[in-house]
């Protein structure tokens, strides 16, 4: 077995082992899976030969990424229509709507490995595993959500790779010239690819805008609910879910009670979330009934 296709199986391994991660929602199998992740020596190689002016490497690490990420993205998706994942956990969401700080952490990861290549003695594999975790990820979930058919997941995650891609390329190249890793660099790639990743910052701000602006949404709608509405003096919040894909917003909320809640009940809390935050919601309330038993006399 030659070395394309050790790398070839390392990568497929990698994807099914995230993509199972990413399904059972665990932190650690979705780390463990990077660890033979390789997809960051073409980036690597694709910021090396842009400032090199190695126009036949560039084409080959661009290839060979684009090979890798073909390959992740059909796994998942074959993985994804053999479970029929009925539900989305927290790990495959939270790669579904990329930020600012996604791109800032691809940056850092990025000046990691490119100073990991300039001074080999730091060790390449603490570099490749910490890249590894911003790019396998989000291919797997592009082929989960292409497998459930939620493009808009797919969209997300799709531009959350790229983020990363570019990220990682820029912070590599400027390793690489700070370091003299290259005699003579091509300033157009650097500038270039410094532009084109500097113009993802207004997208990705607003998304990062529009999650904390949602997450004191659905602070306000627990509160509101719970100190502010004659419904919630005699049933108990267990748990709140909100589904912020969905227009108006979905808001799912698990009640105990001794008493059922109507439906008229559920008509009036919609409007007052209305009212009260600005916000339209669809409003499911999910009622656990109990008892109260005492020792009887």
């Amino acid at each position: 077995m030659n070395e394309s296709q050790r790398k070839l199986v390392a990568g497929e391994a990698s994807c099914a082992i995230a993509t199972l991660g990413l399904v059972e929602n665990s932190v650690a199998v979705i780390i463990g899976a990077m660890i033979v992740a390789p997809l960051i020596t073409p980036i690597q190689a694709f910021a090396y030969a842009s400032l090199a002016g190695d126009a036949v490497l560039v084409r080959r690490s661009l290839l060979t990424a684009s090979a890798g990420a073909a390959t992740a993205i059909a796994v998942s998706a074959l993985l994804g229509l053999l479970i029929r994942l009925p539900a989305s956990g927290s790990e495959i969401l939270a790669r579904t709507r990329p930020t600012v700080l996604d791109l800032g952490i691809a940056v850092a990861a990025g000046g990691i490995a490119g100073f990991a290549q300039v001074r080999p003695a730091i060790g390449n594999t603490v570099a490749g595993t910490a890249i590894a975790v911003a790019l396998m990820p989000p291919l797997c979930v592009v082929g989960l959500a292409l497998a459930a058919g939620q493009w808009s997941w797919a969209q997300g995650a799709g531009m959350l790779f790229g983020t990363n891609f570019l990220g990682i390329a820029l912070s590599c190249m400027i390793v690489y010239v700070i370091g003299g890793h290259v005699a003579k660099h091509n300033r157009f790639a650097l500038i270039t690819t410094g532009i084109v990743t500097a113009a993802l910052i207004v997208p990705l701000s607003a998304s990062f805008y529009e999650i904390v602006r949602e997450a004191r949404i659905e602070s306000l709608i627990r509160s509101e609910l719970v100190t502010n509405t004659v419904v919630f003096r005699h049933v108990r919040l267990l748990e709140a879910h909100f589904d912020w894909y969905t227009k108006p917003v979905a808001v799912q909320l698990d009640v105990s009670s001794e008493q059922p809640v109507s439906s008229s009940q559920v008509a009036d809390l919609q409007a007052f979330v209305a009212r009260r935050t600005g916000q339209r919601v669809a409003l499911t309330i999910r009622v656990t009934r109990y008892d109260t038993v005492t020792v009887s006399s």
